[in-house]
């Protein structure tokens, strides 16, 4: 009989605990959830630089019974497209010299985000019989090849599927954020068939906000998040100088991104509006107790291959949702059909200024609509049901189901 490896599940990602975006928090809540099922888990990951305001971070500690290892590299920055590509190498490097420690583990679980990391976690499968769980946040390279970021055929482009066609040819389980993504990843990578791709929602992150918007007659819209390359941000600015004087509706926006600052410069003298960085913690979650609804936005041809996060945000918070992107993505289905807001296409600046006024003269109708989206994050996304189902995928990729 083989001898049993020494751990169970090594977390493999960039970002990690005490980071506050996504990528981080995600991975940590599901860590945790796997430590109190009882299986020994480790991280190795990055150490933090923007995403925290935490000082002096070990470079190995352990938390909730997860032992994290972070691994210094480089960080240029990714408001450039040379910075993103040295920040993705670099992270990738580091973890390629500290492969042997994943000999330790009988399954790794390896994140789309930075694209080139799951090759270790193949190596790993290679060379250790170390199960691979691939967690599909993003698809690459489609979706840099849709913002325009990488070329069609060029070397990126043909790395990156030469990576692919390794790691879902070996992967033991896929995990897709909606069940538009997996049909997007059956169609696009033939190495995969429908037993190893799992649909496993994300959910919100924050703490849910314990009180509701002021009852001030002005509809605060809400923006949280990226403002990047899938952000279909000209609608919204539109939408926004359309409004100027309309003392019904403002506009609280909070974010980062390279788009951020065309918002700052579009409205700079526009009292209806207000600004902020990126927030996090207890500050988004006071945010988000200031608006009645919230709006996520995606640009053209991604449906399938990302899910905004904020989404999960405004639902458990309570918010009506303003969809920004194609009426056939799966996002903006099921906000028409569970009746927790509007959904407009990308581009349409007036239906969105439509919906806008809409809400402002029906604030009942946005309250209820709030209570709806509330509803639906707590049967179908919240945190509890997300981290359960990882728990169930590892047992099933480790023969304990």
């Amino acid at each position: 009989m083989a001898k049993r490896k020494q751990r169970d599940v090594l977390f493999l990602c960039q970002y990690f605990y005490p980071e506050h975006n996504s990528s981080a928090t995600l991975p940590f809540d599901t860590a945790c959830a796997l430590a109190a099922a009882g299986y020994t888990v480790d991280a190795l990951c990055g150490m933090p630089h923007e995403y925290t305001d935490a000082q002096d971070v070990p470079a190995r500690e352990t938390v909730r019974g997860v032992t994290i290892r972070r691994l210094r590299y480089l960080h240029p920055g990714r408001t450039r497209r040379a910075g993103r590509l040295l920040n993705f190498f670099s992270f990738t490097l580091r973890v390629l010299l500290h492969l042997g420690e994943l000999r330790r583990h009988r399954a790794v679980i390896v994140y789309s985000n930075p694209p080139i990391l799951p090759l270790c976690a193949w190596l790993a499968e290679r060379l250790f019989g170390t199960k691979l769980i691939f967690v599909a946040y993003d698809i690459y390279p489609e979706i840099a090849l849709a913002a325009d970021s990488i070329r069609p055929g060029g070397l990126v482009d043909r790395v990156m599927q030469a990576i692919n066609r390794r790691v879902f040819r070996r992967a033991a389980a896929v995990a897709a954020l909606s069940e538009e993504m997996r049909d997007t990843l059956l169609r696009l990578r033939p190495e995969l068939d429908d037993a190893r791709v799992h649909v496993l929602p994300n959910w919100a992150h924050e703490s849910a906000p314990r009180e509701t918007a002021p009852e001030d007659g002005v509809l605060t819209v809400g923006y949280f998040g990226n403002l990047g390359l899938m952000q279909e941000t000209e609608t919204l600015l539109a939408a926004i100088e359309r409004l100027r004087g309309d003392r019904r509706i403002r506009f609280l926006i909070a974010g980062h991104g390279s788009k951020l600052a065309d918002f700052r410069a579009r409205t700079a003298d526009d009292p209806q509006v207000r600004i902020f960085d990126f927030l996090t913690g207890e500050a988004l979650e006071r945010a988000l107790t200031l608006c009645d609804c919230c709006v996520v936005t995606l640009v053209p041809d991604v449906k399938g291959l990302c899910m905004p996060s904020k989404y999960y945000s405004y639902l458990q918070a309570g918010k009506a949702v303003l969809s920004v992107m194609e009426p056939d993505a799966c996002l903006a289905r099921e906000v028409v059909s569970e009746r927790i807001g509007a959904a407009v296409p990308p581009g349409d600046d007036a239906a969105l200024c439509a919906a806008l006024t809409a809400m402002a003269a029906a604030p009942e109708a946005v309250r209820a609509a709030g209570e709806r989206a509330r509803a639906i994050y707590a049967a179908r996304y919240d945190r509890s049901l997300g981290t359960e189902r990882y728990v169930a995928l590892v047992r099933s990729v480790l023969g304990e189901a």
